[in-house]
């Protein structure tokens, strides 16, 4: 970045010298933030006029989002509300419309992390996804609760 601009000046001297250097940058800053009042405002300096969002914000691209829908597990630590949290808002990205229940249904029967539910999960003919994440919700829960009686039992026989 060139900070000092050559400016031809009769019979320089110091002040002037201070002074052309002052304007330079003082026009360097405007510029910028003209360019960037432009994008606030929507203008630009041919005078089209654009959406800041739009021009400025990357597309977003729907096959991705389901891509990452489709692939999204539950990790082995995660706790199944912010898997469906994330599941929830990676779908309102991808665009399924009527089908966003039976989507984030069908994926947190095919991504739940436990195999005993997946099991479950499958077995049931009429489920739905309040009834899906309430049945992991319900293991989660079973098996913190059977931790604690374990480690009770440990400690006791310590």
């Amino acid at each position: 970045m060139k900070l000092y601009r050559n400016i031809t000046l009769s019979n320089p001297d110091e002040k002037d010298k201070c002074s052309a250097f002052s304007v330079h940058n003082w026009l360097r800053r405007q510029r910028i933030i003209h360019y960037y009042d432009n994008i606030r405002w929507g203008c630009t300096q041919t005078g089209y006029t654009f959406d800041a969002k739009e021009g400025c914000a990357p597309r977003e691209n729907i096959t991705v989002w389901r891509h990452t829908f489709l692939t999204r597990v539950q990790g082995k630590t995660e706790i199944i509300d912010k898997y469906v949290t994330d599941l929830k808002i990676i779908s309102k990205n991808s665009e399924f419309g009527a089908w966003e229940d039976v989507m984030l249904r069908d994926r947190i029967v095919c991504g739940v992390y436990a195999e005993k539910v997946k099991e479950r999960l499958i077995r049931d003919n009429k489920l739905i996804l309040q009834k899906a994440s309430s049945m992991c919700r319900a293991y989660e829960e079973s098996q913190w609760k059977l931790k604690d009686i374990n480690n009770e039992k440990h400690v006791n026989a310590v």
